[in-house]
């Protein structure tokens, strides 16, 4: 009875795109394009505003964080989902942070102070 449930496969064949083999060299270059653009886009937001003293501030602070979140989102599918819950608050502290500076300018720096980030 216990034969019955296993196999001897050695592998698996993905039926996306087997009818049409001329994508799959096209959808590859595609997809590495955006994938390099990513990862150059989002290091290059993580850069300037770290190495550029006037965006030492919590919105950039905010920006390079969600940035590298998308970096971990691109390069590391199998905690989509723990990441997600963390974009979600980053992204809710960056709308706090964005109220407190547009209704509250004179306490956002209190309340936004960066020894508390």
């Amino acid at each position: 009875m216990k034969g019955a449930y296993f196999s001897n496969l050695a592998g698996f064949i993905l039926l996306g795109f087997s009818d049409q083999p001329q994508l799959e060299m096209v959808l590859l270059l595609v997809i590495s394009i955006i994938y390099i653009l990513t990862l150059m886009g989002n290091t290059t937001t993580i850069l300037v505003s770290y190495l550029d003293p006037k965006l030492h501030i919590s919105r950039y602070f905010f920006f390079s964080n969600l940035s590298f979140l998308d970096l971990c989102f691109t390069s590391i599918l199998y905690i989509t989902l723990r990441l997600d819950s963390t974009e979600c608050v980053l992204l809710t502290v960056m709308v706090y942070d964005s109220f407190n500076a547009i209704y509250g300018p004179v306490h956002c720096g209190v309340i936004m102070n960066p020894k508390l980030l």
